[in-house]
């Protein structure tokens, strides 16, 4: 299946989640939000017994690309099956459903201090790109896990370049697609913008500061345009 333009197999995660010592079984499947046609990957563990959760987020994150670590990952009693064998999504907890935690959205985060004002105009800018409620919009927040596709973030870094770093700084925020790509959460874009607002250097990650060649941008994956050869 594809989720957010990549083509999942969601049966290797499940594989994955399984091999962690506190699971005795799990399955990974795609839902939609209320109201959206995207669909997100979520994962469901069984506990082993005795067993305590843990943090599924970091431990997926360890041995997968981000854009394979599930919206959600919940603890459920055993995983239904129909009568034809196959797991019973509609008996499985939807986290997206109304009342539920919102991964990324005030579920135990930290959540976004109204006195910030870059941070809180980059989550209302999130909130109008993906349909969520920006004020329960958590720091560690991923735009791909809250169902943002490649022509949304796009969308969204427009929006944060006109609404929040401003034109004489959209060069150096745009510069930075590639930190954005490798980590797309509301605290890195939102310190990404400051940035370049404020006309500082960003913070590097990873022990590497990412750079555009001769002016050029990186491409929609990260990476740097190949060098043109001189003539």
């Amino acid at each position: 299946m594809k989720v957010n333009g990549y083509r999942i197999e969601p049966a290797e995660i499940a594989q994955v989640l399984q091999s962690h010592p506190a699971v005795a079984g799990a399955v990974v499947v795609a839902r939609a939000r209320p109201g959206a046609e995207q669909k997100q990957l979520v994962g469901y563990v069984v506990l082993e017994a005795g067993a305590e959760p843990a943090d599924w987020d970091a431990f997926l994150g360890g041995h997968l690309p981000r854009y394979m670590v599930p919206a959600a990952t919940l603890v459920v009693d055993t995983i239904p099956h129909n009568a034809n064998g196959k797991v019973d999504v509609a008996a499985l907890p939807d986290p997206f459903a109304a009342g539920a935690d919102t991964p990324g959205a005030g579920a135990g985060g930290d959540l976004v201090p109204e006195q910030d004002e870059v941070v809180s105009a980059v989550a209302g800018v999130w909130a109008r790109t993906l349909g969520v409620e920006g004020g329960r919009l958590d720091r560690s927040a991923d735009f791909h896990q809250l169902g943002g596709n490649s022509v949304q973030l796009l969308t969204m870094l427009a929006a944060v370049s006109h609404d929040v770093v401003g034109a004489g700084a959209e060069a150096a925020f745009m510069a930075q697609l590639g930190a954005i790509i490798r980590e797309p959460t509301l605290a890195r874009v939102s310190e990404l913008a400051r940035s370049a607002r404020d006309g500082h250097q960003p913070t590097a990650r990873d022990g590497h500061q990412p750079t555009v060649r001769d002016g050029q941008q990186p491409t929609a994956d990260g990476r740097q345009p190949a060098a043109t050869a001189a003539g």
